[in-house]
């Protein structure tokens, strides 16, 4: 005889989620018993009306002709959905030791998405400083979004940057000449309650990207054409 297989897989897909939530899942299989044939799960799969009924049949201690059931498997570790959004370090400031109960500062790059005109997907990118330990990354503000593939950039108006991530504690920011200081860190917790931390060296390039991406035209330069939008234009800098 053939060796049985120790396990099966099983696949599950949950569409029904929520973004800030947490889930934990348990299976059971329900199965056609070969050996004692119902005429409702004469195919392959067995009927979802049995199955209800199999549901309401365990609570009433009776069993239902023609159907099998394994154990409910163990819990599944937790699965967190993290929120339609994101941050960057993009700087601190370190509190300063001669004032009395004074806080460090976080400087954040907040990204999220949202719909815009004719159901069109946006990402959002903007800059949001002085954010203390507590401070939870959620905001509405009027933002610039890149449009036309990327050849333009428009405003969008009371953009909801909804991230849901919190900030702990914060490092960095010490002044070491008065243009350099150290570079900043802060320990976040997800929406999900998992704790992380960022580190503004990882997140330089991105940050920058940003910066010069939205960078204002100097004067002089041409105006906002086609409604308000102006054209991309890339301004070279030593980036030491």
């Amino acid at each position: 005889m053939a060796k049985d297989v120790s396990y099966w897989l099983l696949r599950f897909f949950d569409f029904n989620v929520e973004p800030g939530k947490k889930y934990k899942y348990r299976v059971q299989l329900v199965l056609s018993d070969v050996n004692n044939v119902h005429p409702s799960n004469s195919g392959r799969m067995v009927d979802k009306d049995a199955v209800e009924k199999e549901v309401l049949s365990r609570q009433s201690k009776e069993k239902v002709q023609g159907i099998r059931y394994t154990e409910w498997s163990k819990p599944s570790p937790t699965v967190g959905i993290p929120l339609a959004g994101d941050v960057r370090v993009a700087g601190a400031k370190a509190a300063n030791d001669s004032r009395y109960n004074d806080e460090p500062r976080l400087n954040l790059m907040i990204t999220s998405f949202g719909i815009g005109e004719e159901n069109r997907p946006i990402q959002a990118a903007k800059e949001e400083e002085d954010l203390r330990r507590g401070s939870v990354a959620n905001m509405t503000e009027d933002v610039e979004v890149l449009v036309e593939g990327g050849n333009y950039i428009d405003e969008v108006k009371s953009f909801p940057f909804r991230t849901g991530i919190t900030v702990v504690d914060i490092r960095g920011g010490e002044k070491l000449t008065r243009e350099l200081s150290t570079l900043a860190r802060a320990l976040l917790m997800d929406p999900t309650g998992n704790l992380y931390v960022r580190r503004e060296e990882k997140d330089f390039d991105e940050v920058d990207h940003h910066r010069l991406l939205f960078a204002k035209p100097e004067k002089g330069s041409q105006g906002a054409p086609f409604g308000g939008r102006r054209e991309m234009g890339f301004e070279m800098r030593d980036a030491r």
